[in-house]
């Protein structure tokens, strides 16, 4: 009987402490549940909604560096009508003939692998109050910051004669790289070559005339100079 008592008394700590220490770890426990049942309502702010109208040299420069610099923070969208970019400055090099159209082509695929959406289609117009362009398709785009970068365009209807989409079409002003320059050139290689060097021919007459008395006189003192050398 004894023995049984003091076998009692040995087990009876033991399972006290188990005890305490069950409850130390559900109190320990506790903390981190809260936190669990927290965790579904801690949302991350949405993307800054950042909208380019124009793919040219600006606004394709500015939806990369958006795009690179903001990361997740920003939702990057390029409004262009144009398939690619065809680099007007270089444009000229094709009117030489040192290039082709191909070689001074770019697509916008490289910004969209960055993770700019492009959206081919034309800006009609911006609703600055409620921050939205307006595309010509009908639909609108909604925008946090708003980059106006369209290029430059003419006032074919300011100019007589040019009113009409033939005689625009007839004007090769190549201003515009693509079709235009593409068209000049094709008119620069079917020109006749005496036909070329009339033309420049020409031009340096008309450029001898408008250049002022002094020159003038001077180129011809030049000249006779350089006569009275050779006849020596």
């Amino acid at each position: 009987m004894k023995a049984a008592r003091t076998a009692r008394r040995a087990v009876a700590p033991r399972e006290a402490d188990v005890g305490r220490r069950g409850a130390l770890g559900a109190l320990a426990a506790l903390p981190l549940a809260a936190l669990g049942a927290c965790a579904p309502f801690v949302q991350r702010a949405a993307p800054r909604r950042i909208v380019v109208v124009g793919g040219g040299y600006g606004g394709a420069t500015a939806a990369r560096y958006a795009k690179t610099w903001g990361g997740d923070s920003v939702d990057v969208t390029l409004v262009e009508r144009d398939p690619a970019f065809v680099s007007c400055p270089l444009s000229n090099l094709v009117l030489g003939g040192s290039r082709t159209i191909a070689d001074i082509t770019v697509s916008y695929d490289a910004l969209a692998r960055r993770g700019v959406h492009i959206v081919h289609d034309t800006a009609s117009a911006v609703d600055a109050s409620e921050r939205r362009v307006r595309l010509a398709r009908g639909d609108a785009l909604a925008y946090d910051r708003l980059i106006l970068s369209p290029g430059i365009d003419f006032f074919f209807d300011r100019i007589r004669g040019l009113d009409t989409p033939a005689a625009r079409a007839a004007f090769l002003h190549a201003w515009q790289a693509g079709p235009q320059t593409t068209g000049l050139r094709t008119r620069l290689e079917a020109m006749p070559t005496a036909a070329y060097s009339r033309s420049r021919f020409h031009a340096r007459r008309i450029a001898a005339r408008r250049a002022p008395t002094s020159a003038r006189a001077r180129s011809r003192g030049i000249s006779a100079a350089r006569s009275r050398a050779a006849r020596s």
